[in-house]
C-alpha cells in the first residue's frame, strides 16, 4: 500500500509541476509557474519520505493535498471557470481521501 501511494504521489506531484510549467507557458502566469513549481516539488519529495520515513512524507501529503484542494476550491468560487480549478480539485480531494485512509488504517495497525 505504501509503495502505491508513494509511486501516486510522485505521479501527481510530477502533474503539478509540469501544468504549473505549462500555465506559464501558455499565459504567462508567474503564479502558475511558481505554485505549480513549489507544491509539485512538495509532493515530490514526500514521495520517498512516505516510503521511508512514514510520517513525515504522509504529514508533508497530507498538508499539500489539503492546500491545493483549498487553494482550487477558492479558485473556482472566484473565477468560476472549471478548466483547471475543478480538476485540480478533484484530483486533490482524491489524493486527501487516499492520504487519510492510509493515515487511519496506519493507527488501527498499532
Amino acid at each position: 500500500m505504501h509503495r502505491i501511494l508513494a509511486t501516486l504521489l510522485f505521479f501527481y506531484g510530477s502533474l503539478v509541476l509540469v501544468f504549473g510549467l505549462l500555465g506559464y507557458w501558455r499565459t504567462g502566469s508567474h503564479m502558475s509557474l511558481w505554485s505549480g513549481l513549489f507544491f509539485g516539488l512538495l509532493l515530490l519529495i514526500s514521495s520517498p519520505l512516505f516510503i521511508y520515513k512514514q510520517k513525515t512524507g504522509r504529514l508533508l501529503a497530507l498538508g499539500t493535498s489539503l492546500a491545493l484542494t483549498l487553494i482550487f476550491s477558492i479558485r473556482y468560487a472566484a473565477t468560476g471557470k472549471a478548466i483547471p480549478a475543478f480538476f485540480a480539485i478533484l484530483s486533490a480531494l482524491m489524493l486527501l481521501i487516499f492520504l487519510l485512509h492510509s493515515l487511519i488504517a496506519n493507527k488501527k495497525e498499532r
